[in-house]
């Protein structure tokens, strides 16, 4: 088992249901989580919010995403992230793309795209999307050797 699924053994089997629900690559979902807040109970039961004020395991921001601040559980938030993940790759057509905006923000990779996606994702971003893909491998890399390295 992977380092980064230990902790979340508990969750795994509920999150691979949404992931194939969703049509999500596989451990995709489950990174994500781990990416958002390293499975820490305290994150997870909502206590401790992002400096943002995103929310739960998924790190979800009320802003868009109100239903979390009725703190409804993990599983629940999962399911609004998952769905948000496929209707990024539905957008975006690129995992990377998707992991990117779910990171960065839709809209802020819309106009990186549109400005010829010469300028370096904003560093937090640029290691967000890293971290996810160096556990779970995809094929198809399309930012380069920046995000790769």
């Amino acid at each position: 088992m992977n380092d980064w699924k230990v902790g979340g053994v508990q969750y795994l089997p509920v999150i691979a249901q949404l992931e194939l629900k969703h049509n999500l690559t596989t451990d995709l979902l489950a990174r994500v989580a781990y990416q958002e807040c390293s499975l820490r109970p305290e994150v997870i039961d909502y206590s401790t919010p992002s400096a943002a004020g995103a929310l739960g395991m998924f790190q979800l921001e009320p802003r868009d995403f109100p239903q979390v601040l009725q703190k409804r559980g993990w599983a629940a938030d999962g399911e609004d992230a998952a769905a948000e993940l496929a209707r990024l790759y539905a957008h975006f057509h690129y995992w990377q793309l998707c992991i990117a905006a779910y990171n960065w923000g839709e809209g802020d990779v819309d106009r990186w795209l549109a400005d010829g996606a010469v300028a370096a994702l904003p560093r937090e971003t640029n290691n967000y999307v890293r971290q996810v893909f160096a556990d779970v491998p995809i094929s198809g890399f399309i930012f380069g050797t920046s995000l790769n390295a």
